[in-house]
């Protein structure tokens, strides 16, 4: 189902205990998967590994 669907974006989810959670989105999967990377690296924070986000039309129309 997701193979269907266009990725527009990827997200890094980046979270730690005492501050709470960040969202970094990326354009393409391979700058996403540098900052994952760059960051398990240089820190102690948990981060997960780049998820795509993609668009859907799921636009409600109220009854008239």
């Amino acid at each position: 189902m997701i193979e269907d669907m266009a990725v527009t974006s990827w997200v890094v989810l980046v979270y730690h205990v005492d501050q709470d959670a960040h969202a970094a989105h990326f354009p393409d999967f391979d700058r996403a998967e540098d900052f994952a990377n760059d960051v398990r690296v240089a820190s102690n924070l948990c981060v997960s590994e780049p998820m795509p986000v993609v668009a859907e039309n799921d636009l409600r129309v109220p009854s008239v």
